[in-house]
């Protein structure tokens, strides 16, 4: 199969992109595709790789895209398919549209969210709470683009569960064509590292009795690390989270007003019986004056202003 990739980032310039195409275009390589690449790249003539780079170099961004439409338009009569990595590809999936090919989109985030959020139209409003609210006709004008061009596609890859939902249930995306890929890990497994949590923690100068959350990316505004900051998970020594557990945890306070101090999230214990674990006033959603402190995210502002758990009490009701 021949696959045309575009990438809004190429190495050595970064970005997820940036980090993702060189790595799928190697996968597919292997398995004996046909792969060439067109990227947005500060390097004219990307090298090293097992397959051909074309550059489109820096520039005003509205020549970078024309550019980039007729690169693609021309590559795509090649193709047997087209990956767009792109939130703003109106003009990748047209082109690939007109010469009638397949296309494939991978996002990685709300495209009309990012762009409202880095112009300032959407108020400051963080994704969940940009869904469904109106921000006047530039924002309405980019969500119509948007589904536009999603509907040209074939099929959209979602890096998460949570930004799936987002194109079904807010913009009415068909549940099938919206599919859930899970970015990989290729480092080595848990099981080949011969250093126990105890001295990578040492190695790394981290204190023995703190928890830490590791997020790699980069620092811009609209990806919200801030949140991740002012956050803070008070989980028990024994807890096993779901995969999901920090990214809905942090959507659900995203989308609570500043009087919500808490989210205190569902807990199952060993033995823990099934009319109880089942029972629907456990199941349901409500607001409490006191929390499970085992498995909660705390606005960390709140819990310095009370001084945190306080010591004297102990188990059973003590937060």
């Amino acid at each position: 199969m021949r696959v045309l990739i575009t990438s809004p980032v190429f190495p050595p310039d970064l970005g997820g992109p940036a980090v993702y195409v060189p790595s799928i275009g190697r996968f597919l390589v292997d398995r004996g595709h046909e792969v060439r690449v067109i990227a947005f790249c500060s390097d004219e003539q990307p090298s090293g790789h097992p397959f051909p780079v074309q550059a489109i170099p820096r520039g005003p961004l509205p020549i970078r895209y024309l550019r980039a439409f007729f690169a693609v338009l021309k590559a795509a009569a090649w193709a047997d398919v087209v990956y767009v990595q792109e939130h703003l590809a109106l003009l990748h999936v047209l082109a690939a549209r007109l010469r009638r090919r397949p296309v494939v989109i991978r996002i990685m985030v709300d495209g009309a969210w990012e762009i409202a959020h880095r112009k300032g139209w959407a108020r400051g409003d963080d994704i969940v709470k940009f869904q469904g609210r109106s921000y006047g006709w530039r924002v309405g004008l980019t969500r119509a683009l948007q589904r536009r061009w999603w509907a040209w596609t074939t099929r959209i890859i979602c890096c998460s569960e949570f930004l799936r939902g987002i194109l079904v249930n807010e913009h009415g995306v068909p549940a099938d064509k919206a599919v859930t890929v899970l970015n990989a890990y290729h480092g080595p497994l848990a099981s080949d590292v011969p250093q126990t949590p105890e001295a990578a923690r040492e190695a790394l100068g981290l204190e023995p009795g703190h928890r830490y959350a590791l997020t790699i990316c980069r620092l811009m505004g609209w990806k919200r690390v801030d949140g991740i900051i002012r956050a803070l998970a008070r989980l028990d020594d024994d807890v096993v989270l779901t995969p999901w557990w920090l990214e809905r945890s942090l959507a659900r306070m995203a989308a609570e007003p500043e009087t919500t101090a808490v989210v205190s999230t569902k807990v199952v214990e060993p033995g823990m019986p099934e009319s109880f674990r089942d029972s629907e006033a456990i199941n349901r959603e409500r607001y409490m004056s006191t929390f499970r402190g085992c498995a909660s995210l705390a606005r960390k502002k709140a819990l310095d202003e009370a001084g945190g758990y306080d010591e004297r009490l102990f188990i059973y009701g003590n937060e």
